[in-house]
């Protein structure tokens, strides 16, 4: 009787503590954002669109909801499998995100290598992959999946965002499986839901970059991986290879990442006996083997460009990676909801209590990212899924389910609203965003074409160039562009800028021709770096002659690279 009315005096006290708490990390958050020096979503100047007061009262609303949320028990039909819920809630949750500019001009050469194939085929791609098609250090798996997108159901960046948000939803399940293998099915879960707990992933999937799918192909090697080393069969090492030979065209960041193989082997084989152990022997040389060859064959025919490629990541990029990096704690504390971090730092300790060996599959890649010091949250993106399944170890500490249940609703709910009432707004007000509003207006407009040109910059940081293939990505209308190269010049040494990629664009053939020769109506699109901006004398006729004007002007004042768009038609 006495530990029952114990329990009942502490019943509410424990989560209205939780929910003190999860009110007091974003107002720490808050408080201390001069600590974050992300250069994407930086606390430090998200604020500059968003009340702090509304997003505040917001979270308010959201954390009492998770209160009454961790209360209620809905038990879905024991027919509605786990795994189909997390995939719906991922892809729901960034479907909210979609309306989110292309803020990265990382994404013009994806959109540029994309198209490639999209007009010109597979066959082509494949072969002029690093050669007519500009592959800077770019692998070509996400171009050549975006391409074939763009090919079957036609150039529209909503097609991307589907697949993206398809790869996450996707993520989140892998994630769960690994979880399920190893440990049970709610570390699994956990582990898989709080991947909405981290803003800076959320708002990153609905951009045409790379890294939410090299994290979801790194997540399936991973799986697949302990499948076959777990179960063996051939079936099992022949998909593990194959997801392995996709990831490792992704990005050259996954190559060290799939160093985590030979760890699950090691694992398996300490944790076997007698003949199970030349079983694990023999499927990871069976894997490893395939995977060489899948691997291998590619970059044999593509040796003059990869050995390019690595050259210049071990030079220009490794000399410069030092100029973007950021602190761990704009990483794991701001970018990363901090609940996530102290259950993934608390589950180190009780692995090590329980000798747990599994672990260090799960541990392998936050370790490898904190010893080689890869201070870049988007270079770690990959490795979020190893992290929130550390952190679901630590909520695992919690014999309470119905707290476990709270921490986690108040950790996504929280960073949800981070992500659509701070994040969401202060994209929105990047000058980015008015080449998506520029080509949605293009649509509009009765005309064929459009002529774009870009206004000379001198000592810039970008060159302005690359904008033409985003605003290419937001219209339907044919787009003519001739690039000049010189017109602009960069604010540094273009060979250690730290845009260099921009520097060396090469203008793609399918925006070639005479704009003044093509038939039917033609607008006239002037990209300006200022809204004072001189007009080529040589465009003051055309100009004249026209009767309409519509400028695209929207920017953060203290931004220096700046996207401002007229159009003349």
């Amino acid at each position: 009787m006495h530990i029952q009315h114990r329990y009942e005096r502490h019943r509410y006290v424990i989560p209205a503590v939780i929910c003190l708490i999860g009110l007091a990390i974003p107002l720490a958050q808050y408080y201390f954002r001069g600590f974050d020096d992300n250069t994407f979503t930086s606390w430090h100047l998200i604020f500059s669109t968003t009340s702090p007061f509304n997003y505040f009262l917001v979270l308010l609303g959201g954390v009492l909801s998770a209160l009454i949320l961790s209360r209620i028990h809905l038990p879905l039909p024991l027919s509605f499998p786990r795994a189909l819920f997390l995939f719906l809630a991922c892809f729901i949750a960034t479907a909210f995100f979609w309306s989110t500019p292309e803020v990265n001009v990382s994404a013009s050469r994806y959109v540029t290598q994309a198209k490639n194939l999209e007009l010109y085929g597979i066959p082509y791609f494949l072969k002029e992959w690093g050669h007519g098609i500009q592959a800077w250090m770019d692998e070509p798996a996400i171009p050549f999946f975006d391409g074939v997108i763009f090919r079957i159901f036609g150039e529209s960046r909503i097609y991307i965002q589907l697949f993206t948000s398809l790869l996450f939803g996707m993520t989140s399940v892998v994630t769960y499986l690994i979880g399920k293998t190893l440990w049970d099915e709610d570390t699994g879960f956990y582990a898989g839901i709080l991947l909405l707990g981290i803003p800076y992933l959320i708002i990153q999937t609905p951009l045409m970059l790379l890294d939410v799918h090299t994290m979801f192909f790194l997540t399936l090697s991973i799986y697949l991986y302990i499948r076959a080393v777990e179960a063996g069969g051939i079936n099992r090492t022949i998909a593990a290879a194959c997801a392995i030979f996709v990831a490792s065209f992704c990005k050259y960041s996954v190559w060290p990442m799939l160093s985590v193989l030979p760890i699950i082997s090691l694992v398996y084989y300490l944790r076997k006996e007698g003949e199970l152990r030349r079983d694990v022997i023999q499927t990871t040389l069976r894997v490893f083997l395939l995977s060489f060859l899948l691997v291998g064959v590619p970059l044999l025919l593509k040796l003059d460009v990869v050995v390019g490629q690595i050259k210049l990541l071990m030079g220009f990029q490794r000399t410069n990676l030092g100029r973007w990096t950021e602190t761990w704690t704009s990483i794991f504390f701001f970018q990363t909801n901090p609940v996530i971090t102290i259950a993934a730092i608390i589950s180190i300790f009780l692995a090590g209590w329980k000798r747990d060996l599994k672990y260090l599959i799960v541990l392998w890649l936050p370790f490898l990212s904190v010893f080689f010091e890869l201070k870049r949250v988007r270079y770690i993106l990959p490795v979020f899924p190893m992290l929130t399944l550390m952190a679901a170890q630590g909520l695992g500490a919690l014999r309470n389910k119905d707290l476990r249940k709270m921490i986690a609703i108040s950790v996504i709910i929280t960073s949800f609203a981070t992500c659509f009432f701070l994040y969401l707004p202060f994209l929105k007000q990047w000058s980015a965003v008015n080449l998506k509003n520029a080509g949605q207006f293009l649509d509009t407009l009765n005309v064929d074409a459009a002529e774009v040109v870009t206004i000379p910059q001198q000592n810039y940081p970008v060159n302005p160039a690359v904008a033409v293939s985003l605003l290419d990505l937001s219209t339907h209308k044919r787009i003519f562009y001739h690039y000049v190269p010189g017109a602009s010049t960069p604010d540094e040494d273009y060979r250690t800028s730290r845009f260099r990629d921009s520097w060396e664009y090469v203008n793609p053939a399918y925006y070639a021709g005479d704009a003044q020769a093509a038939a039917g109506e033609k607008a006239l699109v002037l990209i300006a770096a200022g809204e004072h901006d001189k007009i080529p004398p040589e465009l003051i006729g055309a100009i004249s002659a026209m009767h309409h004007v519509k400028s695209f002007f929207t920017h953060i004042p203290f931004f220096f690279n700046q996207t401002l768009v007229t159009i003349y038609w």
